[in-house]
């Protein structure tokens, strides 16, 4: 488990700055003067963090907004994104984001290429409930345990996407088209690279005394030959969106709703056959003290409707909006918070987000306009299109589920039926910088020890919808 040794957040001091001439003032709809923001403004945001396993990890994130006369406050011109981390031990992030409603003229441009190698990436079967998690396993003072990384493989991933919107007349409903690419790439752990320099007492079990969970699958059929390494697709998506938000990035009132049709053609992958898929959202933004207190929720369903997604493609999550480095789970930050990441993995899957939020401070520091938004959220989610592997699992026998004697049953792995809702419940902070540029941190647990048995804790840039 990730361990936040520091943070080095520069929010108001020397990392704040901006090539902008500030020279007028706005009167807000709630009578508050603002700085009418023109020119660059900049928010870079480091971080260090510390992973027992993938070591130090050293990263920068960074947005800059270009709002250019200021005519179009608190509206922009162009914004763009960049994070990069290391991993001592060679894990990495890097990504960076494009958005504009300028760049082409009445359509909204939105691009983004992220590179992820991951030395430790989370698996935990299929099917939610279905495929049981065991913390007890990764726990190395437990007296069950088999290997922190139990739950771990190797990926390397890299991802372009572009989408377009355009208007449909003077209506609110907009075209939405894109294309995606996707290549990733899946192996087994690297255990010498991840022991390097570690003391005896805790160095990580072989893959060939202790196979992780991904090379169980692999053994027992559960993940196909011509799937075990991964491979590349691409996606083509075309969809409907309406949207009446009040503010594009930290919407206090509002709907926001999209339906996409998201193809992977067999003829751009590697894959035996092509998929295609159904992304539906429902965002509603509805206030409660205008400008000041609003409930947020968001409705999200995602299933396959032809063809058939090979596993490395089904943790992927499809919408209009490339907000941040991973567009995976249920799991994780940008799904059900508090619950591990892409522990909820089916071939169509439920989600529901609700979110209070509370602006309680607007002030102006350094120039920039600063909205202080405290939020308590509810997550939940689960898998309602299965994964087909039940056939396999059923025929199992315990002997070849024990294939390395160590006392194994097969309702120590899988617990067919079970699966149901996974629920989680935390609370957070966003600081919203002129309007556009957010800071988020958010704290969550799941309810049940299934998803989770510790604290999740989110830093990052971004509303989760």
């Amino acid at each position: 488990m990730r361990i936040f040794t520091f943070i080095l957040f520069l929010l108001f001091s020397l990392t704040m700055f901006g090539q902008s001439q500030d020279s007028s003032f706005i009167i807000t709809e709630d009578g508050r003067k603002e700085i009418r923001k023109t020119g660059w403004n900049f928010l870079p945001f480091p971080y260090m963090t510390f992973d027992t396993d993938l070591g130090v990890e050293f990263g920068l994130s960074g947005s800059a907004v270009v709002f250019g006369d200021g005519k179009i406050y608190p509206k922009f011109y162009h914004m763009m994104s960049v994070s990069a981390s290391v991993y001592t031990k060679g894990s990495a992030t890097f990504m960076f984001n494009y958005e504009s409603d300028y760049l082409i003229k009445g359509v909204k441009t939105l691009f983004d290429v992220a590179y992820l190698p991951d030395m430790a990436f989370d698996f935990y079967g299929f099917n939610g409930y279905e495929a049981v998690y065991n913390a007890d396993w990764r726990d190395d003072k437990s007296p069950d345990y088999k290997s922190r990384l139990f739950y771990k493989l190797k990926r390397k991933m890299l991802r372009i996407r572009s989408t377009f919107q355009g208007p449909l007349g003077n209506s609110h409903f907009k075209w939405l088209g894109g294309i995606e690419f996707y290549n990733v790439d899946m192996a087994s752990l690297n255990i010498d690279r991840l022991n390097k320099g570690k003391d005896q007492d805790k160095m990580l079990p072989s893959i060939d005394s202790v196979p992780p969970l991904y090379n169980r699958y692999i053994h027992w059929g559960l993940i196909p030959e011509n799937e075990k390494n991964g491979g590349f697709f691409t996606i083509l998506k075309a969809g409907l969106v309406y949207d009446t938000r009040d503010n594009e990035m930290a919407p206090m009132e509002g709907i926001w709703t999209e339906a996409t049709l998201v193809a992977a053609p067999k003829w751009f992958s590697t894959m035996d056959d092509g998929f295609l898929k159904l992304a539906f959202y429902w965002r509603h933004y509805v206030p409660i003290v205008k400008k000041h207190l609003s409930l947020a929720y968001r409705l999200n369903y995602q299933g396959t409707i032809a063809g058939y997604a090979p596993y490395y493609a089904q943790t992927f999550k499809f919408n209009s909006m490339a907000n941040g480095l991973y567009n995976e789970g249920l799991g994780g930050g940008k799904t059900l918070r508090g619950v591990l990441r892409n522990r909820v993995v089916g071939d169509g899957v439920v989600m529901a987000n609700f979110e209070l939020r509370y602006s309680f401070w607007k002030f102006i520091v350094f120039k920039q306009n600063i909205d202080m938004i405290l939020s308590g959220f509810f997550d939940t989610g689960r898998v309602v299109q299965y994964i087909d592997v039940h056939d396999v699992i059923q025929n199992l026998t315990e002997a070849e589920i024990d294939y390395k004697n160590e006392g194994d049953k097969k309702s120590d792995y899988f617990d067919l039926d079970a699966e149901k809702f996974h629920h989680s419940a935390g609370g957070g902070l966003h600081i919203v910088v002129n309007h556009n540029i957010v800071v988020a941190f958010d704290f969550a647990k799941a309810f049940k020890i299934q998803d989770n048995d510790g604290l999740g804790i989110y830093i990052g840039s971004y509303f989760l919808f």
